[in-house]
């Protein structure tokens, strides 16, 4: 134990192919497994005002005065792969440092739903 009395999303080891993330070119690509059980819109909607397309393969978040665009690819076996701008702002860095904790909970979520 390192002291702390609660762990997060980050702390908890889930399973290696259930979540990725790299950066490709100036993207950050994060790519989970989702369970239908789990609405990850509804999570998005905790970082601000959420706009979508009829599919959902893009999508734009109002945070905190900034618009953040995603790209939204549905891929076999209940896996979505997201692309975000990578660009080093003081917004875009704290975006993405929530959105990354909200994607890595996500699948640890449907980790353990799948148990």
């Amino acid at each position: 134990m390192d002291g702390r009395p609660e762990k997060n999303g980050r702390d908890i080891s889930i399973s290696p192919k259930d979540y990725d993330e790299s950066i490709v070119d100036s993207n950050l690509v994060i790519t989970f497994k989702n369970i239908e059980i789990i609405n990850y819109i509804q999570w998005l909607k905790t970082l601000g005002s959420v706009i979508y397309n009829e599919d959902c393969s893009r999508i734009v978040i109002d945070s905190h005065g900034s618009s953040h665009e995603l790209s939204v690819s549905y891929l076999d076996n209940d896996y979505i792969r997201v692309i975000i701008s990578n660009e080093s702002t003081a917004s875009n860095i704290i975006f993405l440092k929530n959105i990354r904790k909200i994607f890595q909970k996500m699948s640890l979520l449907c980790w353990l739903q799948s148990l």
